[in-house]
């Protein structure tokens, strides 16, 4: 793996030059923990061939800010309250900075053209006709985007993101499989996702269009290359819940000590806050922008179960669901501790827990109204930068910053 200086010096080109600096989303779709993969809805699912229909997402609903007199979700015992001892596994993978390219290619469009979005289930070599060959993979490209610009360090990106999950889960993926960046939004109805994986079809994409900081960037490309990864080592996912949640973790854990406000800190402040989601329930998962608060509770699920039981324990579970036949403890009982590790760990000290819960829900809200009509005119354009920076606040932890963009 290369070190960090190396990778985004030719990574971030499009985040500086552009100051879109952005935050929330991803898109593994799917829908609830318990629908597993047999729900249409779940993205997995859909997954069967390279004209799969799309995806048809519900009304979208927004949860109102959370009030401060909420009940905690779980009554903690005494015996409960001991956190594990978490030693990290993987070297974090660094982001080095850069000089970037003097244009981002306010996506390689001029204003007089129509905004053409990338395809995620047919036509793909017409849409994505270029393409570069590494060691295990081929990474297909739009000319004319910003992936054209430095295709080389995308494909380093997902070499390192790859040797990092194979470090973490102590497997190895055969064979090779392909990778699309996109340099413009998903077409409808897919324009609020950052990235797709068709996993049974070894193909994955992502968003790469000047959005997003370098870390969150790179997170995307890792979380959509840990579905593919997964289900072709571990086997097809037992749940939603853990499918996500586990590429929420191999993700965030690959660009950890980065911009990115960890996961632990995010779940610990949503518990203190008494609205923490229980990955027991059946939760939305209709992508990061969507459902950011439920994609971080799977995460950080997955991530306690294989901090305190292994990854060992984790792949046999992965496939079969059978939480009692592999630690010997139900569901409810394993989320009870997770949820007793929470209540232990420091929210975030600089703001009251609500503010961080009413700030996700200020930015779902706002990209549920900017997505509901969006042609990529010019002025939704300038849109979506000036939101993708408040959401880039958002994920950083820099609340205020982005109280800014809603004039509070």
């Amino acid at each position: 793996m290369r070190t960090a200086k190396k990778l985004i010096k030719r990574l971030s080109i499009s985040w500086f030059s552009a100051g879109c600096c952005a935050l929330i989303a991803c898109g593994c779709i799917a829908p609830t923990q318990s629908s597993a993969l047999a729900n249409p809805l779940s993205i997995e699912a859909a997954q069967q061939s390279e004209t799969a229909p799309p995806i048809k997402y519900p009304a979208l609903a927004i949860t109102p800010a959370v009030k401060p007199d909420i009940e905690p979700i779980v009554k903690l015992t005494a015996a409960l309250l001991v956190p594990p001892t978490v030693t990290p596994t993987v070297a974090a993978f660094k982001l080095p900075t850069v000089t970037p390219e003097p244009t981002l290619t306010e996506v390689a469009f001029s204003p007089a053209e129509p905004y053409r979005f990338s395809p995620l289930y047919d036509n793909l070599m017409e849409a994505y006709p270029a393409s570069i060959t590494a060691d295990r993979f081929v990474l297909h490209y739009t000319p004319a985007t910003l992936p054209a610009q430095n295709p080389q360090a995308l494909a380093d990106l997902i070499t390192a993101a790859l040797a990092h999950h194979e470090q973490l889960l102590g497997v190895t993926l055969q064979g090779s499989f392909d990778i699309y960046v996109a340099g413009t939004l998903f077409a409808a109805p897919d324009q609020a996702l950052r990235g797709r994986s068709f996993s049974v079809d070894r193909r994955t994409f992502f968003l790469y269009d000047g959005s997003g900081a370098p870390a969150e960037q790179a997170y995307i490309a890792a979380h959509e290359l840990t579905h593919l990864f997964t289900w072709n080592t571990l086997g097809a996912p037992s749940s939603v819940m853990l499918s996500e949640g586990m590429a929420v973790y191999a993700g965030m854990d690959f660009v950890a000590g980065q911009d990115l406000l960890p996961l632990q800190d995010f779940c610990a402040t949503y518990w203190q806050a008494g609205v923490l989601p229980r990955v027991s329930q059946d939760l939305a998962y209709l992508g990061h922008i969507r459902n950011l608060e439920n994609y971080y509770s799977a995460g950080c699920f997955v991530q306690f179960l294989i901090a305190r039981y292994g990854a060992a324990a984790f792949g046999q579970l992965y496939p079969s669901g059978n939480y009692a036949a592999v630690y010997g403890k139900s569901l409810l009982e394993l989320e009870a501790e997770w949820l007793a590790d929470s209540a232990q760990r420091p929210a975030l000290p600089t703001y009251p827990a609500d503010k961080l819960v009413k700030a996700v829900t200020l930015v779902e809200q706002a990209y549920g109204e900017m997505f509901a009509s969006f042609d990529g005119n010019p002025a939704q354009l300038e849109a979506y930068r000036a939101l993708d920076r408040a959401r880039m606040s958002l994920l950083m932890g820099r609340l205020d910053e982005m109280q800014l963009f809603f004039g509070q």
